[in-house]
């Protein structure tokens, strides 16, 4: 690691273009890159890391390999090989090696393992832990939730006060029902469960390892391992009465 100076004098090895703004205490590694328009500000920059158009970077470790482009990381750490695209990170967010995060609002006390994904338009917030090799995927909230190694829930769900065990599915629509006016309860998913889409949990609920949810229902109990559940309304059908 080579330390940064505005000492046009010494020799770097790396770039910083001369849009860029590098600020306060920083340690840039060799063949970092520090793009147009960006801000870095009490920084360690990795060796080969890359911090690019329009992004601004403070008090951050930005590890080996990095990425980062038009985003904010303020407060963080990145490991190794880490790519954060169009995203806002900040306060106390810590992200595995080889993670990438697109188009996302990540903040307040987070953790992120290794080759995990977040993104695009995710939103996690307020403790929450995401496991090696999961994905939180396109218009998913997160607060306050676990979601275990290898677990998905790709798109289009709520899921607050919860934990979401190993290898677990939750699919699109999925709302967790964590509050019911006055407090807020917790939902436990199993490992290796399959929640169909549009489905709605209504805490406080535990749902046991290896169970089956079919798209469109209501759990409002708690169900044992194994379980093959399903509730749905029945279908109403009449003939089209003619006016008058």
């Amino acid at each position: 690691m080579q330390e940064n100076s505005n000492d046009s004098g010494k020799a770097r090895d790396f770039f910083v273009h001369p849009t860029a703004q590098v600020l306060g205490s920083n340690t840039i590694g060799k063949g970092a890159h520090i793009g147009a328009f960006c801000v870095v500000e009490d920084c360690e920059i990795g060796d080969g890391a890359k911090v690019d158009f329009c992004s601004s970077v403070r008090r951050a470790k930005i590890g080996k390999e990095c990425f980062v482009m038009r985003s904010m990381v303020e407060d963080c750490v990145l490991q190794k090989m880490c790519k954060i695209i169009n995203s806002n990170l900040y306060g106390n967010v810590k992200i595995g090696a080889n993670t990438l995060v697109r188009n996302s609002e990540i903040y307040d006390n987070i953790d992120i393992g290794q080759n995990a994904t977040v993104g695009v338009f995710a939103h996690v917030h307020n403790n929450c832990k995401i496991g090696d090799f999961a994905r939180v995927g396109n218009f998913v909230e997160l607060k306050k939730t676990t979601v275990c190694s290898g677990a998905k829930c790709a798109h289009l769900a709520y899921l607050g006060d919860g934990e979401i065990g190993e290898n677990t599915n939750i699919g699109a629509g999925t709302i967790f029902c964590n509050y019911d006016g006055k407090n807020k309860f917790p939902t436990r998913v199993g490992a290796r469960c399959f929640v169909g889409s549009n489905c709605t949990l209504i805490a406080p609920l535990s749902i046991g390892d290896d169970c089956f949810i079919g798209a469109d229902s209501c759990v409002c109990e708690d169900l044992p391992s194994g379980t093959f559940f399903v509730r749905r309304s029945k279908d109403t059908k009449q003939r089209r009465r003619k006016d008058g």
